[in-house]
């Protein structure tokens, strides 16, 4: 036999008589029956043999006649009267003569009220339960939504060596970059848009006669705020407000100095950065593989051009997290020349890369990026005309940066009030 009861959360739960527990299909909560049961059947049965014998006595004994109404004048509380009915004529009754009009339809009665529905039966299907508002997720994971803010904390260093007439110059530095990202729009297909704005930097090692002008142009990056414009994958396809980017000012306009990286970050730099800070795989199942095209404006020096492949770890960490290497397979494009900002015009320029590659760390929980680190060393020569004399100088560069991204507050299941 089955037993039907009513769960916590308000759904109707079905089980076979004697069943010590059962999980309820709404909450899963596990409801332990008592163990009472027989002896409540027992009181029922009894019940049931006194109202019969009541019956039984009722049938048997003369009836009182029933009081048209209560003292009150009220009629006794009870379900809605039902509407009347039409009844058929009494077969006794004489049939209509000739001379008489013909009878008139009856008025059309009001619909009675609908009943109650009926409990559920034994073996039937039992309703859901009574609906008290609709659970809905603010952001799903991985994605987010306008007005959220974290950091993004970002660690350069850069070693230069330059070879004019046989005479060699290196200098070197490194620099760390905080800064404030947040989402201003979030459109249909994934892609956002979301404002950088850079709170502050620290020179953490440099050349003599570099530690001012990198720390000059740091306490300048202070402050300037520029709009990016990610793609679903975390492609940056657009960046506003850094025309001007942020140069390192020279006292002179020898050779090597000129020719030394003159940007803490260029443009194309911050690009890249934020496409690790928004990284999303095309391929996130452990070991797969796959490419993407690479492209970066070196400036007056040229382009690289070339591909990006990626390999997942067979393995995820303790944590979690899956480490992803990457390596850029890329060929260096001359410049159209330029450069007269600095003091110097360029002419032919070819490099080749001697390692370009990196890795990211990803949390597929969250869908985000936890680190990415990068080493970009190339070496080549540029010509170069400069306080009226043609030369050709060789050029070694080594950019390492590291990138760390704060997580963003999870998001909570809300309850929205039923309507």
């Amino acid at each position: 036999m089955w037993v039907t009861f009513r769960c916590r959360c308000g759904q109707l739960v079905r089980t076979s008589r004697g069943t010590p527990s059962v999980a309820c299909p709404g909450c899963d909560r596990t409801i332990r029956l008592p163990n009472h049961y027989r002896l409540i059947w027992v009181v029922i049965a009894l019940v049931i043999v006194g109202l019969a014998g009541v019956s039984v006595l009722a049938a048997v004994l003369p009836r009182q006649p029933v009081p048209s109404a209560h003292i009150d004048d009220q009629p006794p509380p009870g379900p809605p009267p039902q509407a009347q009915k039409p009844q058929p004529p009494k077969p006794d009754a004489p049939p209509p003569k000739a001379d008489d009009p013909p009878p008139q339809p009856a008025a059309p009665q009001p619909e009675p009220p609908a009943k109650p529905a009926d409990p559920p039966k034994p073996g039937g299907p039992l309703p859901g339960p009574p609906v008290a508002g609709r659970l809905e997720r603010i952001a799903p994971a991985g994605r987010y939504e306008v007005g959220d803010t974290f950091t993004q904390d970002v660690t350069v260093t850069r070693l230069s060596a330059c070879g004019v007439l046989g005479l060699v110059t290196k200098q070197g530095a490194q620099y760390s970059l905080s800064s404030k990202l947040e989402v201003k729009a979030v459109h249909a297909d994934g892609s956002m848009t979301v404002e950088q704005t850079i709170q502050g930097g620290k020179l953490l090692d440099a050349s003599a006669d570099m530690r001012d002008t990198v720390t000059d142009a740091i306490d300048k990056a202070r402050g300037t705020t520029f709009t990016l414009t990610v793609g679903p994958t975390g492609k940056v396809t657009g960046l506003k407000g850094l025309d001007d980017p942020l140069k390192l000012q020279f006292g002179n306009n020898d050779l090597g100095r000129s020719l030394r990286v003159w940007s803490l970050l260029d443009a194309d730099a911050w690009k890249e950065l934020a496409g690790h800070t928004f990284f999303q795989p095309d391929k996130p199942a452990l070991g797969a593989k796959w490419a993407r095209d690479f492209t970066h404006d070196w400036g007056p020096l040229g382009s690289w051009l070339g591909r990006t492949d990626y390999q997942n770890a067979k393995k995820a960490e303790k944590d979690g997290r899956i480490k992803i290497d990457y390596g850029h397979f890329i060929s260096h494009r001359p410049g159209k020349g330029g450069g007269g900002e600095l003091g110097v015009t360029f002419g032919a320029a070819a490099f080749q890369p001697i390692k370009a590659g990196g890795h990211v760390v990803y949390d597929p929980k969250t869908n985000r990026l936890v680190s990415a680190e990068e080493l970009f060393h190339v070496k080549g020569e540029a010509a170069m005309s400069a306080l009226g004399a043609d030369v050709t100088v060789g050029v070694e560069e080594q950019q390492h940066f590291r990138v760390n991204v704060s997580e963003v507050k999870p998001r909570e299941m809300v309850g929205r009030p039923a309507r």
